[in-house]
């Protein structure tokens, strides 16, 4: 079997007993995954505007007014992590232990999960409804949705003011994060949104390749995916 290092780009062979083991590479030591992950290190931006440029849409498009708009991505939202906590996200928390990442209560990972997604709703929909001011406009109304179902009630209690602070910080380091991985090519772009989850995630910077590297990949799955659901989604509508 044969696995790329999706860090230094090492071609690794196994077979026989090896296979059962957890692999690592040859050259640079990064745990690998199995050949069913897409390689990370592609050009993401690349890839959604050629999926942006194949996707066709027979009829007219509904136009969605702000309550739509909002419930839509509401639904998106809590949806797909009610779906993933229960599973594959327990999953990842048992990975990430074993790979020598420090181990991350649950429900403190999917707060974070929760505001990574606000943040795919965001990129998402500027990626097709190309008007930002029409969008953040739109958002105002998602947001306080969000606060209501979500972290007024399960997540410290946090008063509106103060949690729309911190949205506001933790969405420009996504968007600065996001930026750097499409605009340029050096290892440390292709970690940053990793590097950016890690940061919110721990409460803090400085983690090794090693973690970057596992974190890295779990983001930027969770970001072609939601390319692949709510942007293919999105595209029947206008606003």
């Amino acid at each position: 079997m044969k696995i790329k290092c999706p860090l230094c780009g090492c071609e690794n062979y196994f077979t026989g007993l090896k296979d059962k083991g957890t692999k690592f590479c040859s050259n640079c030591n990064t745990p690998l995954v199995e050949p069913k992950i897409p390689d990370t290190t592609e050009n993401l931006y690349v890839k959604i505007e050629k999926e942006k440029s194949n996707t066709t849409f027979l009829g007219p498009k509904k136009t969605l007014d702000k309550e739509s708009f909002s419930n839509g991505l509401v639904d998106w939202v809590v949806e797909n992590i009610e779906i993933r906590k229960n599973g594959f996200f327990q999953g990842f928390l048992k990975d990430i232990v074993e790979f020598g990442a420090d181990k991350v209560i649950e429900e403190k990972f999917v707060e974070e999960i929760y505001y990574f997604y606000i943040w795919l709703a965001y990129i998402n929909s500027i990626s097709i409804f190309q008007n930002k001011n029409k969008i953040n406009d739109y958002f105002s109304r998602f947001h306080k949705k969000m606060y209501g179902l979500v972290f007024k009630r399960k997540y410290g209690g946090y008063k509106e003011a103060e949690w729309t602070e911190i949205l506001t910080q933790k969405l420009n380091g996504y968007i600065d994060a996001y930026n750097l991985l499409v605009k340029e090519n050096p290892y440390f772009s292709k970690t940053s949104l990793g590097r950016e989850f890690c940061k919110n995630l721990y409460g803090r910077e400085g983690f090794s390749a090693v973690t970057m590297r596992i974190f890295t990949i779990f983001v930027t799955e969770e970001l072609k995916a939601s390319f692949e659901s709510l942007s293919k989604g999105l595209t029947r509508y206008k606003i």
